[in-house]
């Protein structure tokens, strides 16, 4: 017997961001973009870090709404200030490449070792990536092979890479 993915023990809210999220993927049945943004407009203005961090990123690239990148970090910031991984890996990621933020690579370490020590694996392999290029932060690289291995062993292809050349040098 085949379990209807919406009957699990989930609240009301959830199971609207997770119908909303399969709607962005292409889920079909998807006629009006508004109503999609609106759900997840409607959570992340009740406080859901998920549905905050989906509708900065939806903001960041222009996806179903106007490309804004004040109104992406304004909702990926609040996402990451919950604690939220994802959103605090995407505020890093926007200060390392100096999109819609002042470049600064100490405030990308920052992002990326909240996230990384969540477990968020393409965190891991950013903070030990700029570990160990020095990128913006002091180079170390003891600690960067140590979050490397971490993404590594979650199965970070790119952070194995980085790691065996690490070690062939």
């Amino acid at each position: 017997m085949e379990t209807d993915p919406l009957s699990i023990n989930l609240s009301d809210a959830e199971k609207e961001i997770l119908l909303s999220y399969a709607y962005c993927l292409g889920a079909e049945g998807v006629e009006n973009a508004a109503e999609v943004v609106g759900f997840f407009r409607k959570y992340a203005e009740a406080g859901h870090a998920f549905a905050q961090n989906t509708l900065g990123k939806m903001y960041f690239k222009g996806d179903w709404v106007e490309k804004d990148d004040a109104e992406a970090i304004r909702w990926l910031r609040k996402s990451a200030d919950q604690g939220y991984a994802e959103a605090q890996n995407n505020i890093g990621n926007l200060y390392r490449t100096g999109e819609g933020l002042e470049k600064n690579g100490a405030e990308a370490a920052k992002w990326y070792r909240k996230s990384a020590e969540q477990g968020f694996v393409h965190a891991q392999h950013n903070l030990g990536t700029m570990l160990s290029l020095g990128d913006g932060v002091e180079k170390d690289s003891v600690e960067a092979v140590k979050w490397l291995t971490k993404a590594a062993i979650a199965g970070c292809l790119p952070a194995k890479t980085w790691l065996s050349q690490i070690q062939a040098s």
